[in-house]
């Protein structure tokens, strides 16, 4: 990794972070469990989370732990503001982003990315409707 890229995407689709040296974010269950507990924070709103310093410094740490342990390291949650200050605040908030992107990518697709036009899905086909059906039609209103 470059001195001056802070973070990037890595081979196994985990996010790399340029800190003391080149850690992996991976938002795993337990690092969700860790996540919840420091911060009572529900998955749902994890995304939020990421723009308070606080939760983003727990969401570090929870994503931080199993790199830790694969290099036989201890992590404590003391540890994290040194670790952290080693990026920009834009760089720390892009890449834990990109880290629940990735993390969130295997969940189930809703009907209409399965049939591959996800933003322009109509909810009443979804509901058993007839896709793109003038919301009008067969009410006596004109449109």
């Amino acid at each position: 990794m470059d001195k001056r890229e802070q973070w990037r995407v890595g081979e196994a689709g985990e996010v790399i972070v340029n800190m003391d040296k080149p850690r992996a974010l991976r938002l795993t269950h337990r690092a969700m469990k860790t996540f919840s507990k420091l911060t009572a924070c529900k998955l749902e709103d994890m995304e939020d989370a990421i723009q308070d310093p606080v939760k983003l410094e727990a969401l570090y740490y929870s994503m931080l732990l199993a790199d830790a342990k694969e290099n036989g390291e201890p992590l404590k949650v003391t540890d994290m503001e040194a670790l952290m200050d080693t990026m920009t605040p834009g760089a720390l908030i892009g890449a834990a982003g990109k880290a629940l992107e990735l993390a969130y990518a295997d969940a189930a697709p809703s009907p209409a990315a399965e049939e591959g036009d996800e933003k322009n899905a109509d909810p009443a086909a979804e509901e058993g409707g007839e896709k793109n059906a003038d919301p009008a039609a067969g009410t006596g209103k004109t449109a």
